[in-house]
């Protein structure tokens, strides 16, 4: 197939729109956490040394160079947000992916080969709510990630927790928070996620009104989004984050949006 030629078709699932109210969280933003929403607002701009970086600049800069600096000062961040929610000690915090979005040419995505184990082959905004893991889905990244340790890991409370930050300030295509609160977990739907060599497992959700959606406007580049997608601890409130991306209205012309996302497992101290 040529290049720009063909449509690659990323999924064999089928959506429909559905509106629903966004509120904007501006002013509020510190009423939400992790444990009681399955998410939160946080300020931090990442590592001082590196500056205002862009998607260009990320790519720039190589894997290497993020795993040693944006990577580590991220995982330093984490743990110290979930230890003053929770009051409790984290063990430490170890990213496992990363993925880098914008929406500067969201057709020209549809038409080139996508590598989803690279970080840095840039995906457009997401806009059907989803929890990244499910439940069983959280279990198989274990698996995935620390092999013959996992049975010691399985014993004491993991999480896993995604740092959404903005690369500029936010004008359109923000991101979709929802109260965890408000999600019937009737309305999750289970979804294989196929890689060439791992088959992991995510959650969409159907359309229910009920659903409590928030956004921050004009996002600024040290605000960041924590979302909580997964918590093995079953009698927390908040278990899981359903997000998605969304246009708003009349926001033709306005600036791109740049993000990147990490995706941490986060282990409380074995008691």
């Amino acid at each position: 197939m040529e290049e720009n030629s063909s449509v690659y078709r990323r999924t064999n699932q089928e959506f429909e729109d559905r509106q629903m109210i966004v509120q904007d969280a501006r002013g509020q933003e510190n009423n939400f956490s992790l444990d009681r929403n399955g998410f939160c607002w946080g300020q931090w701009g990442g590592p001082t040394e590196w500056g205002d970086i862009s998607a260009a600049g990320l790519k720039e800069m190589g894997h290497e160079k993020i795993q040693q600096g944006y990577i580590k000062a991220v995982e330093r961040f984490i743990k110290g947000e979930v230890e003053e929610q929770d009051g409790e000690t984290v063990e430490f915090v170890k990213v496992f992916d990363y993925k880098l979005q914008s929406s500067s040419d969201m057709g020209a995505f549809y038409k080139k080969n996508l590598n989803p184990a690279d970080g840095l082959d840039t995906l457009i905004p997401v806009t059907h709510p989803h929890v990244d893991q499910s439940f069983d889905g959280a279990v198989a990244r274990l698996h995935a990630h620390f092999g013959d340790d996992v049975v010691r890991l399985l014993k004491r409370r993991f999480r896993i927790i995604n740092v959404w930050k903005p690369l500029s300030k936010v004008e359109n295509w923000p991101l979709a928070l929802c109260d965890s609160a408000s999600v019937d977990f009737q309305d999750l739907i289970a979804t294989d996620t196929v890689r060439r060599k791992y088959v992991g497992e995510t959650f969409y959700s159907t359309f229910n009104p009920k659903q409590l959606w928030y956004y921050l406007s004009n996002q600024k580049r040290d605000e960041v989004a924590m979302l909580k997608i997964y918590d093995s601890n079953e009698s927390a409130t908040a278990r899981f984050n359903l997000h998605s991306s969304f246009c708003l209205p009349d926001a033709e012309g306005w600036g791109e949006r740049e993000s990147f996302e990490i995706r941490a497992f986060v282990f409380d101290r074995e008691h």
